[in-house]
């Protein structure tokens, strides 16, 4: 309601906060008129398909301290060879080195990768509408 307050569009996707869920959230996450939701721990990291959950999206976090640019181009790569969808989930984008800190510099090498390889780009709205689900 604060996001819509503000002005963006409907709200129908969720990040579990710090990632965390579990069947109770799953479910309440459901029940709340969501249209899906997406992990961030270690554990949930993958590719989406098309008959995936759309209320466990996996995603690969992208921090400059443990991910190298070979490891996103890795990712990148594979997505479109196997015709998945993963999800890059950048949580700060600055130059202070911190541990979840991605520099902009890198996140323009990863735009420029993309688009030089014409990858398709979407919104989690347009990827989870993609799905069978």
């Amino acid at each position: 309601a604060a996001l819509e307050g503000w002005g963006v569009q409907t709200v129908t996707s969720l990040a579990y906060p710090y990632g965390e869920w579990n069947l109770t959230t799953d479910e309440i996450v459901r029940e709340s008129g969501y249209r899906s939701a997406r992990t961030a721990l270690a554990a949930d990291s993958g590719y989406n398909a098309s008959n995936g959950n759309p209320f466990l999206l996996k995603t690969f976090t992208v921090e400059d301290l443990d991910v190298s640019f070979a490891q996103v181009k890795s990712y990148i790569d594979h997505a479109v060879a196997t015709m998945t969808w993963a999800i890059l989930v950048f949580h700060q984008i600055d130059n202070s080195g911190s541990q979840y800190s991605t520099s902009p510099a890198r996140l323009q090498q990863i735009v420029d990768y993309i688009a030089g390889i014409q990858a398709q780009v979407v919104t989690t709205r347009q990827g989870v509408s993609m799905m069978g689900n």
